[in-house]
């Protein structure tokens, strides 16, 4: 029988792998991209049943020619799965005929564009960081280790692209990751000559104050430096921010463009809280026809407790005081859309629903309640989940609305902004 993933084109291995194992081959359409995929299966012991897996390996910030590489490690943590046979029954099977559903994956591994793809934000403890198109960032603290462990790492980051000059950029490798660190000013790192927190050894081959960013109110005084470490062919470039207690340090092992002006821009756009995030150097949301309206003037009078107007394609809300909405980092449309606080907090996550998504089949089946108002909101309906999302369907889509778990909104803030949404045209 054929896989039961939906939008998938995969063909079948020519032969059966050990123990039976059928592997089918192919690609799967995201709302993120095609993406390289595989289906997987293998017979149970002692049951009528197989054990099947879908595969979707992506790039781990390695660029596309490490895709193959993060297959095979795939398909061996799939080898090394073990089914209880005496429980295996216990577990419902497929019926024939059914599709999975698939969760919405990362990014699809490509050569990324800063011409044509948004810049990102970072959202770590306590800050908030810019970062280019095609740099993957990981927080330390959620369970996936750097190549490298950084006294103080807060980030770590890896990833390839091409910059707005056409130049190719490459940072990290499989031993290597750039990292955001927070060094104590213990009195033993007080020279800006000390290796940085990431290399175990080095040699700085050029430094000079990088005056942009120490004209922080908060930064002391700020570099941009050189290194050199043995066995690595490329270059770090190490921003260091000193602040009156510690030391903000940015370091990138950088294997091709080192001179991209994006590189450079990093550092600029690190905010701590209570900040909100800097803005990207080239506005990621015109090209979406997303657009921020704060309100200003008599406006902001006259409206005390909004932020602003935030426009998409197919939907409009009113942002509430003190909110910022800040566009995906890696998807090509913008979507989904965070609604940050003046801390850099995450309060809602605003994401944009296509026909035939699983959330908009049956809603009242996965615990969702029907909502009044739908006409006068444009809508078709509008439906509350058992979180306290909100849910607005039309027929070319819909869009859900959901509020953090971690930082639950304050609840006036939180009805107005559902009472402002107004579906426009078209969600597309």
């Amino acid at each position: 029988t054929s896989p039961p993933v939906p939008r998938a084109d995969l063909v079948a291995s020519a032969r059966a792998g050990p123990g039976g194992t059928r592997i089918w081959r192919g690609t799967i359409e995201t709302e993120e991209g095609t993406r390289p995929a595989l289906w997987i299966e293998r017979p149970i012991e002692a049951a009528p049943t197989r054990l099947g897996a879908l595969l979707l390996p992506g790039d781990a910030g390695l660029g596309p020619a490490a895709v193959t590489g993060l297959a095979l490690e795939l398909r061996v943590a799939f080898d090394r799965l073990r089914i209880d046979p005496e429980r295996a029954g216990e577990i419902p099977a497929l019926p024939t005929g059914a599709t999975i559903d698939v969760p919405q994956p990362g990014p699809a591994p490509s050569d990324a564009d800063e011409t044509r793809d948004p810049w990102q934000v970072a959202l770590g403890t306590g800050f908030t960081l810019g970062l280019p198109p095609g740099l993957r960032a990981r927080r330390t603290d959620r369970g996936v280790a750097p190549p490298r462990t950084v006294p103080g790492g807060l980030l770590w980051i890896r990833g390839r692209f091409r910059d707005r000059n056409g130049t190719a950029v490459a940072v990290g490798d499989g031993d290597r990751a750039g990292y955001l660190a927070v060094v104590s000013r213990d009195g033993t790192r007080e020279d800006a000559a000390d290796l940085p927190a990431g290399l175990p050894s080095g040699r700085r081959v050029a430094a000079e104050s990088y005056d942009i960013v120490a004209e922080r109110p908060d930064v002391v005084r700020a570099s941009a430096e050189r290194w050199e470490e043995p066995g690595f062919a490329g270059t770090w470039l190490v921003f260091r921010l000193e602040r009156a207690e510690d030391r903000v340090e940015i370091a990138l092992p950088v294997l091709a463009g080192r001179r991209s002006p994006a590189l450079f821009w990093i550092p600029v756009t690190w905010r701590p809280e209570p900040e909100p995030p800097a803005p990207p150097p080239v506005d990621p949301a015109s090209r979406f026809g997303i657009r921020f309206e704060r309100l200003a003037g008599s406006a902001r009078r006259d409206r005390p407790w909004e932020e602003g107007e935030l426009a998409t394609p197919g939907l409009r809300l009113e942002v509430p005081l003190g909110w910022t909405p800040v566009v995906s980092l890696r998807s090509r449309d913008g979507f989904p859309i965070v609604l940050l606080d003046e801390r850099g907090a995450v309060l809602a996550t605003l994401s944009r629903l296509r026909p035939g998504d699983p959330a908009l089949r049956n809603p009242e089946r996965h615990g969702y309640t029907t909502q009044g108002g739908a006409r006068r909101r444009h809508a078709e309906a509008i439906y509350r989940g058992p979180n306290g999302e909100i849910l607005w369907t039309a027929r070319d889509g819909g869009f859900l609305l959901a509020p953090s778990a971690d930082h639950p909104p304050e609840p006036g803030a939180w009805r107005r902004l559902v009472d402002s949404a107004r579906l426009l045209r078209s969600t597309r």
